[in-house]
Order: C-alpha cells, then structure tokens, then sequence
C-alpha cells in the first residue's frame, strides 16, 4: 500500500509537470484550458484573490501534509527530475544526510517574499518557485522546441508537403532577450545543484512557499511516522530528499518533509508509514534492533521519549506553531518602512534612440518614450507591478511575439515584468490570449469588445521624420496597418504635389503598435507608441448602428 502512494504522487506530478510545460512551449490558440494549472499555484492564487484555491490549499496541507510540493508545484518536480538524474548517474553512492532545520534562512528569506508582496515585486519574482519555472521554460524550453520545430517544419514544406503536423509556429521573429535568459539560467543552475547534491535544499532553504506550507504542515493529520519496530538502519533516511528524517533519534520533521514518499520503500520491517497519528497497544508491538521486552527494565530515555520540556530547544520550536508564528510577526513589522523606503528609491528608466546624420529613408530626429507599455488588462502600472510575478506565461502564449520580458523599464521592483515591444509586430485588434491566462490577475481578463476600446498607448506622429515631409513621397503605411482608423490621411505640402500625411485621431487611438510597426523610417520611425502610467477608455471605431457609408468614389490611396 506504501508503495502505490509513491508511485501515484509520482504519476500525478509527472502528468502535471508535463501538461503545463507543453502547454507553455506551443502556440496552439485553440489548446486546452492548460492555463488552470498556473491558477492553482499558491502564490498566484494569493495575488489574484482565489480564496477557494487557497482554502482547498489549507485544508489539503493541514490534512495530508505539503503534497502540493511534491506534486502539484512545477518547480518542485522539476527539482525531482535533477535529482532521478544523479541518483542514476551516481547509483548507490548517492545518499542523503539528515540535516537541521536552517529556520533563522527560512524565516528571513519568506520575510523578504512577504515585503515583496507588499511594496517590492522583485522580491517575489526571485523567490516564487512557480515563476522561476515559468522563466526557465519561457526562456530556454520554449525557443529551443519551437527553433526544432520550424526548421522541421520548413524542411517539410520545401518538400511540399503542407500537413498541419508540420506548421510554423513561430512566424514572428521574436527578441532574445538576454536578461530573461540569464535570470533563467542562473535559476536553473542554482536548483539543479542544490537538487543534485541536497535533494529538496531549495524547497527546505529558500522557498517561501516551502516555508509557510511547512509552518502548516507541522501538525498535519497524515505524517510520514516512524513505528516503534524500527531499528535505526537509516534507509529511510538515505532516501530522504527534504533531509528531515533523523532514523537514529527516531524523529521525522513533518514541516520539513516534502511528501515524496521514497522512504515508504525501503524499509525492510515496515516500520515506516503515511498515516494518521499511531497508537499502539503495549505489548503487541516487534521488538526491533536494542529493544528491550516490555515489562523489563524501563527504557532509556530518547528524544522521542521524553517530555516535551527536556526536548532540544530546536524541536521545543517545532512543536510551539505560536512561538513560530511570533517569530515571523516580528520580521513583518520591519516590511512597511523598509518597502517604502524602497519604492521611493526605484524610478523607472526611459528608452531614447540616438541621433543620425539625415539619409534617404533614416529618421532625422530622435525621440524618447516616457513610459514603457503594460499589456492590455494590466489597468495601471502601479497595480500591474503589485500583481505580477514575472512567470512569463503571457511572453510564451503571445501568438504576435510582442510581449518580453523588462530589464528596468519599470524599475528595479518591475524586474522581468512583461511589456509589449512594437519591433517585429503589433497587437492584433482581437487577441485577448494574455489577459486570459495571466495566473495571478496581474491581466484582468478581458473581452473582445473590451479590448477594441482599451488603450494601452497613444501614437506619437514625427513629421520631420515622415518620408511625406523628408523625401515628399507618398507612404501610408501607418493607415494601412491601423485597426481603428485612428490615422487618417490629409493633404500636405504643395497641392500639385497630391501628397498626403498622417493625421492620428487620439480619441480611436488604443496603442495597439500597428503604426509603430509598419513605419519604415529606421532607426527614429516617424509614428510610434508612448505608454500610458493608466490603460483609458477609448472611443469606439465602429458603431454597429451606424449607416454604412459608400466612399469607394472619394477615397484617394497614395498607391
């Protein structure tokens, strides 16, 4: 029986893992509602306010224990994997040590998430497990199939064969973004040697999401426990990946224990188990390695013998969830003046292009870009960067390829926050695709109607860099492109000419980057999108009661 709840926790964690990952690396728009399996995850669930998440949450962890580490988070199993890796590498020489719980790490490392959920996102985007996964796969898993999958792809069609099992899938060309890389990089190398080495370190050191679940599951119903018939033989503790189980005093620290279950197996007396507390009647029970008969001499004292008052002063803290409780009430007071003094402190950057000598075709001017633009939905920027957690699932689903990963753009709290580039393409008129699978409602979900009067920037128009005005030819590309006819052409310069520019409309304007995107002014471009500090309510460009009118005689296209 202790067997096939091991390997249904591995099952359900592998089936899990893998689901979400696929689900990250395709573009398929019409794919499952994979996207769930983010909403669940603990901090996510906290940010966007999922109160029935977060109760199932309790009730789970109180009843059986952190089986959300073991099973449900990504980043967890994604330790597992690393870990299976070495053990098969390494073998038998491979084992674990039974090591002290590290509680003054643990406690400083969730009270600077916790300032991170108040004032300072970064925090959280460092130290959120389920983020670092989502920035592992976006940055290195997703480029790397979707790469594999188009040189496929396009050596199917050379042979022409069109089957949809050999589709292009990334038909934007996309930005590198090298921090995004970096940071992901750096996160997986930081858990593939904590993992390879130390089993579950990170989930037991560093995670504070490990740590508050641990503070729940201290005295959870179900426990992995130790019988009375167990002989110290340490198996259980050479299995062990949350290094919480010390054989030779006979103690498991439950707020330590990942529920793995690897040591259900191993034992050769069936001395270990996953159950609820043990009452066993005296004299029933084996004897095992150095017991004495019952009804003997009295036993020795151990650490599980003795009364609580004669325990270790680090197990005396195990068993007081207040005293704990007080211990991390006292790191949260220090979180208001220090995140403010920080947030104070942070000022976001701003993105200028040089200057350059006038060419024919090449901008004359240079401008600046107040403020960098949030995705739809995202509403302000201060909410936007309360909310996110920089998972960067919207960076992977974006069909249009537009929306990467922030250095400082909006400053050192935004850190590997998405925005939206207009480089390669624009935002298309009708994808709501990152507002709906935005975990933590960081992108309020929207409709399509809501999204066609939403702006998210407005069009900036340079006239000294507009080949109109620079070379007195012809373009419109910006009106060509525009989805709500926010530009229109007007006439200019000399009427014999019949040249015409561009004239934007700022009420049916929603910075959507069609413009900024067909403009072929380099490297200034002649229109472009400055963000806004809050997303506005725009006018909307077509009135489905209004009387069509036919222009078909007055229309005069420069081509």
């Amino acid at each position: 029986m202790m067997t096939i709840i091991k390997w249904l926790r591995v099952l359900v964690a592998i089936a899990l893992f893998c689901a979400l990952s696929w689900y990250f690396v395709t573009i398929d728009k019409d794919s499952p509602d994979l996207h769930r399996l983010a909403h669940i995850q603990l901090t996510q669930a906290f940010l966007s306010g999922m109160i029935g998440i977060l109760v199932f949450w309790f009730v789970v962890v109180v009843l059986f224990g952190r089986v959300y580490c073991s099973a449900i988070c990504p980043f967890g199993v994604m330790q597992d994997v690393f870990s299976r890796i070495a053990k098969l590498v390494r073998g038998k020489k491979r084992k674990f040590q039974f090591r002290p719980a590290t509680t003054k790490t643990r406690l400083t490392l969730f009270a600077i998430f916790v300032i991170g959920l108040s004032a300072c996102p970064v925090f959280v985007t460092i130290l959120d497990p389920y983020s670092n996964y989502g920035r592992i796969i976006s940055s290195i898993a997703m480029p790397t199939y979707r790469k594999a999958n188009d040189m496929l792809a396009k050596r199917e069609h050379e042979k022409k064969n069109y089957d949809t099992a050999f589709r292009i899938v990334d038909e934007h060309q996309r930005l590198m973004h090298r921090a995004a890389l970096a940071t992901a990089l750096v996160a997986l190398g930081v858990i593939g040697t904590l993992s390879t080495l130390y089993g579950r370190r990170y989930c037991n050191t560093i995670c504070p999401v490990g740590t508050f679940l641990g503070f729940l599951s201290r005295d959870a119903q179900f426990q992995v426990r130790l019988k009375s018939n167990c002989g110290s033989c340490g198996l259980c503790t050479a299995v062990c990946k949350g290094e919480c189980i010390d054989a030779k005093n006979k103690i498991v620290d439950a707020s330590r224990c990942v529920a793995c279950f690897n040591c259900l197996s191993v034992c050769r007396r069936n001395a270990i188990t996953y159950s609820l507390p043990l009452i066993e009647k005296e004299g029933t029970r084996d004897k095992g390695k150095g017991e004495r008969e019952l009804g003997s001499e009295p036993l020795p004292l151990t650490p599980c013998s003795l009364p609580l008052s004669h325990t270790t002063r680090n197990s005396q803290l195990a068993t007081h969830p207040r005293r704990r409780f007080l211990h991390w009430s006292m790191f949260s007071l220090l979180i208001p003046a220090v995140a403010g003094l920080l947030a104070k402190k942070v000022k976001a950057t701003t993105l200028s292009l040089s200057h350059v000598p006038a060419k024919q075709g090449e901008s004359v001017v240079d401008y600046v870009k107040t403020q960098p633009i949030i995705p739809p939905g995202a509403g302000n920027i201060q909410r936007y960067k309360s909310k996110c957690t920089g998972c960067h699932l919207c960076v992977s689903k974006c069909p249009a390829g537009i929306i990467t990963p922030s250095t400082f753009e909006l400053g050192l709290s935004g850190f590997m926050q998405p925005i939206l580039n207009f480089e390669h393409f624009f935002c298309d008129y009708d994808c709501v695709i990152c507002s709906t699978v935005c975990p933590s409602h960081a992108l309020l979900p929207l409709t399509k109607e809501e999204k066609h009067i939403t702006r998210i920037g407005k069009a900036v128009f340079l006239t000294e860099n507009c080949v109109v005005h620079s070379m007195g030819e012809n373009c419109a590309s910006c009106d060509e492109h525009c989805s709500t006819k926010a530009i229109k052409m007007v006439p200019y310069g000399d009427p014999a000419k019949n040249l015409v520019i561009p004239q934007v409309d700022d009420d049916l304007c929603i910075g959507c980057g069609a413009c900024e995107y067909a403009c072929p002014v380099r490297p200034s471009r002649a229109i472009y999108v400055d963000g806004l500090t809050a997303h506005e309510e725009a006018k909307p460009a077509y009135d489905p009661d209004a009387k069509q009118e036919d222009i078909s005689e007055t229309i005069n296209f420069p081509f």
